[in-house]
């Protein structure tokens, strides 16, 4: 997979793609923490859209910090040393920029939602 230049630009070296496992994690983890946290984010539409994106682990730079979204590549980079059991203020952060990122059918993108337009 080509990465953005933003991300070629932090040296950043993929190591693998998450595991369908680990992947199921986050999205569930996530979803339940949004969800039992405000009461108009539904849990269904936060696990599909974090499942529909892709995930890989990462050695991120030191300081920089343990996860990054790339809107070019709809594409969430986990840090290698990034507990995906217990989601991270980090990892949370950026996955709600990946549940913003609506996309047409070409995976463009068509727009950034807000948080307040999640129940669908």
């Amino acid at each position: 997979m080509r990465f953005s230049k933003l991300i070629n630009r932090f040296d950043i070296d993929i190591i693998k793609e998450i595991s369908p496992e680990e992947h199921h994690t986050v999205a569930r983890n996530v979803a339940k923490i949004l969800s039992n946290k405000f009461d108009y984010v539904e849990y269904g539409y936060v696990y599909e859209k974090l499942m529909t994106a892709k995930m890989y682990i990462a050695d991120l730079p030191e300081g920089i910090t343990n996860a990054i979204y790339s809107y070019e590549e709809d594409t969430l980079l986990v840090s290698m040393y990034e507990d995906l059991e217990h989601v991270s203020e980090d990892l949370l952060y950026e996955c709600i920029h990946a549940i913003q990122d609506i996309r047409n059918k070409k995976g463009e993108i068509k727009q950034l939602r807000s948080m307040l337009f999640f129940r669908i």
